[in-house]
């Protein structure tokens, strides 16, 4: 399966640590249209605010290395690596802004963010509805937690802010120059992260945060709810 090739791959003593993660992120905003004060700023100083333009990282332009292919699948192993380490591994240093910017002690991390919407997403599909809650109208029959895909639902939950790995947390308090550029600059983070992860997995990220933007399915109004708990 590809969650075990991925383990396989992190047991492997001689394969090579490549880039830092800063590198990463700067090798993306150079060879995107994005600006590059939106990058994971909070890498280099957790504690203060992530958006933070005069905090912006400044190492040396880095290109993602030419990974080696796995002869098992598409996602090879270099690419492995640099997704879970450098992509993912950056959400748990990337301090969530709102949080940052109320001075709440301790501030949440996007990969703290994450987790807790991924449990929030098995609670809905695993336990009985609530019976407060009104399934009997057409208009919510639909939302009926045994109409949810759980499975699309968790995973959408562990994929709809990755992307702020590269592109940093934007909030609707932000400068309105950041607001506006916000979807693009995410648009691109996520494309990649499709591009640096490869087939399948890469393309299925890409399309789960698209569905969770897009706020149409059951499954992408279920997420939103638990972005914002």
């Amino acid at each position: 399966s590809r969650s075990l090739t991925i383990v396989q791959f992190l047991l492997l003593p001689t394969l090579p640590f490549h880039s830092s993660h800063s590198a990463t992120v700067t090798a993306f905003h150079s060879q995107s249209t994005i600006p590059t004060h939106l990058t994971s700023t909070s890498i280099a100083a957790p504690d203060n605010d992530v958006m933070s333009s005069s905090k912006a990282l400044t190492s040396p332009t880095a290109p993602i290395p030419t990974p080696k292919t796995s002869p098992t699948n598409n996602l090879t192993m270099c690419d492995s690596l640099t997704f879970l380490s450098e992509i993912c591994g950056a959400l748990k240093t990337i301090k969530r802004t709102g949080w940052v910017r109320s001075g709440i002690p301790l501030p949440e991390s996007d990969s703290d963010h994450m987790h807790r919407c991924a449990m929030c997403a098995m609670l809905v599909t695993s336990s009985s509805p609530d019976p407060r809650d009104d399934y009997s109208k057409a208009s919510t029959q639909k939302f009926h937690p045994t109409n949810v895909n759980g499975n699309k639902l968790l995973r959408m939950a562990l994929t709809h802010d990755v992307c702020e790995s590269l592109a940093g947390d934007v909030t609707p308090f932000c400068d309105a120059k950041l607001l506006t550029n916000k979807h693009a600059c995410e648009d691109g983070a996520m494309r990649r992260i499709q591009k640096i992860v490869g087939a399948p997995l890469g393309v299925e990220l890409y399309e789960l945060w698209q569905e969770y933007e897009g706020q149409e399915t059951i499954e992408a109004l279920y997420c939103k709810d638990i972005d914002k708990i």
